[in-house]
């Protein structure tokens, strides 16, 4: 019997994975003003793009996403071989133990779930 700490091997370099790691995708789910102005300020700071509300955070995942793709990193968890079946199994546990995540954790194993959906 496998180990609940026990991860499958994935071949994803640190630096691809904090591209996959859907921080910026987070936002999404996770949108408060404090959030929210500091997505404005990141879409205007590195983007040179002066959006607010929703408009920044769609410009901060399409943006930071075509930044790693011109790079050649990919930045989808289906380009590293892993799926649904992953996915299905992290958000698994999330459930069991009852995690929350984020600064004030208030980010639920159901939004865990739909930003590794959004990422597939």
């Amino acid at each position: 019997m496998k180990s609940d700490r026990e991860i499958p091997p994935f071949d994803v370099f640190y630096a691809k994975a904090l591209e996959i790691n859907p921080s910026v995708s987070m936002y999404k789910t996770q949108i408060e003003v404090a959030k929210m102005a500091k997505l404005e300020m990141f879409c205007k700071n590195v983007w040179g793009v002066d959006a607010k509300g929703n408009e920044a955070v769609e410009v901060a995942i399409q943006k930071t996403e075509a930044f790693f793709n011109s790079l050649g990193i990919k930045t989808r968890l289906l380009d590293y071989g892993i799926g649904e079946d992953v996915v299905n199994e992290i958000v698994r546990r999330f459930r069991e133990r009852g995690l929350k995540l984020g600064e004030h954790g208030i980010v639920t194993p159901e939004h865990v779930e739909k930003i590794l959906r959004d990422r597939l």
